[in-house]
């Protein structure tokens, strides 16, 4: 893999990463990083810098209509805060488990997709805005966008944990 991947008129749309076949040949699904995300990552290798990511240290879920009937709201978009990690950027700029993330730096979030590639380009250290539903009130959140850690073993045993009454082993 690795090739691009083009479309119709021959332009590059996508780097080819990986693919899935029922036979182990060239035949099957095929999955490729965007252009525009391939551009920026390039950009900064050829520039000498790491490649980072933003983070800030939140497990989030999407919001369905029974989640949206329990916290009482009447639409599905946005994202729902199950846990905020300790000493993540989350829980210095007070978010809480349960919030329901609206906006993000002035986007809205419709869900966690959209929250993930918001998040992930956030310049390190930015200080944002996080529009949150608490209570069934809008609440504004400053929070410093930190860089996603190569390794969440710090966070293993809350990620993996006893979260709810239910344990993941």
């Amino acid at each position: 893999s690795g090739g691009p991947l083009v479309d119709i008129e021959g332009k590059v749309i996508g780097i080819n990463v990986a693919i899935i076949s029922t036979t182990g040949g060239y035949q099957g699904i095929g999955f490729a990083i965007p252009i525009n995300t391939a551009k920026r990552v390039l950009s900064d290798l050829i520039s000498g810098r790491k490649v980072l990511y933003g983070w800030l240290g939140v497990n989030v879920q999407d919001l369905d209509e029974d989640l949206a009937k329990q916290f009482g709201i009447s639409e599905t978009k946005g994202v729902l805060v199950a846990r905020v990690l300790s000493g993540s950027p989350s829980e210095k700029g007070n978010m809480r488990n349960g919030d329901i993330i609206k906006t993000f730096d002035g986007k809205p979030v419709e869900n966690v997709r959209e929250l993930l590639k918001l998040v992930g380009r956030a310049p390190i250290g930015k200080k944002v805005k996080v529009g949150v539903l608490r209570d069934k009130k809008e609440a504004a959140l400053d929070i410093e966008v930190a860089q996603r850690p190569d390794e969440l073993k710090e966070y293993a045993e809350t990620v993996l944990g006893n979260w709810r009454g239910l344990e993941v082993k």
